[in-house]
């Protein structure tokens, strides 16, 4: 730090605010420490990072480059952030010249970028007290769709479409790859289907897996079932356009068996967690556990 920086309280409380989680409080002192030196592109870079973990998108993408435009030299940072907010802002032009900047091979077109950019785990609004990790595929350099089945509790659903931070937070075990997980950001378009909680019981694995066998369909995205509970039955998490389409898939199932039953079906979709307070969120522990499984799981394209 320069002794004028020091002498600087605005410097000291900007800086001081962003180490402490204080976002808005960060974007107030970086917005006048560009009143006061317009050319410091680090002030623009701090005051569009704050501004990308409140959501604040056209305050990132205004600041990232102006950022980029003050800079002697590349740098990567800068550029990713104002991909993001782009992407936020479904500016997709300037979204792939910001990509192609950084070296980032992307699709040709002018509406959204639709490509193959790997297999990934998504943190669902880590910005709350408690978050959950689902298994996602990334559509381009910060988007996912989920493929796993969400918590109701968590206000999302399979294949809504995360916008997802430029850095892992971590790495997770996946059919025995390393896959990086990502926080996100925001949920950008959600999906046609909610989440249905459902309790059966059954003889054997093998009937089990006939209700995941048969479970896709158009009106049924996706069934995942966790380890059997202690008294035997089975949980599922489905996601299903309607509950008369869960309702009429596992009565046929049950049915066809003495061996089976369905013992009840539920749903509590819930909004997406609003931020707690929870300070430093985009900076998660690392975290190398296995993904959670479900025993099976079924999925159509959502």
């Amino acid at each position: 730090m320069t002794q004028a920086r020091a002498d600087n309280p605005l410097y000291t409380r900007a800086y001081a605010a962003m180490d402490r989680g204080d976002l808005a409080a960060a974007q107030r002192y970086f917005s006048k420490l560009i009143r006061e030196t317009p050319q410091n592109r680090h002030y623009h870079y701090m005051y569009a990072l704050a501004s990308k973990y409140r959501g604040d998108w056209t305050g990132a993408l205004t600041h990232n480059l102006r950022a980029i435009a003050l800079a002697a030299e590349h740098d990567d940072a800068p550029y990713w952030n104002a991909g993001i907010a782009a992407t936020a802002l479904e500016d997709w032009a300037k979204a792939r010249r910001l990509w192609r900047a950084c070296g980032i091979a992307v699709p040709e077109g002018t509406g959204p970028i639709s490509g193959n950019y790997g297999i990934a785990a998504i943190r669902l609004h880590p910005w709350a007290a408690t978050s959950e990790t689902v298994l996602a595929r990334r559509i381009d350099p910060v988007r996912a769709r989920l493929l796993g089945v969400p918590h109701p509790a968590s206000g999302h659903r399979f294949g809504d479409i995360i916008l997802h931070d430029s850095v892992p937070t971590g790495y997770r075990q996946h059919n025995g790859m390393e896959i990086p997980e990502y926080s996100e950001l925001a949920r950008l378009k959600p999906s046609p289907y909610p989440t249905y909680t459902a309790r059966v019981r059954c003889s054997d694995a093998a009937e089990l897996q006939s209700l995941l066998d048969d479970g896709a369909s158009g009106d049924i995205a996706c069934i995942e079932a966790r380890p059997a509970n202690s008294d035997g039955s089975i949980t599922l998490d489905i996601a299903a356009k309607t509950r008369l389409a869960v309702a009429q898939l596992l009565c046929d199932w049950a049915l066809a068996a003495d061996s089976r039953s369905l013992e009840h079906i539920s749903s509590e979709e819930l909004p997406v967690p609003p931020p707690d307070g929870h300070p430093h969120w985009w900076l998660a522990p690392k975290n190398t556990a296995p993904l959670p499984a479900a025993d099976s799981a079924v999925h159509a394209a959502p």
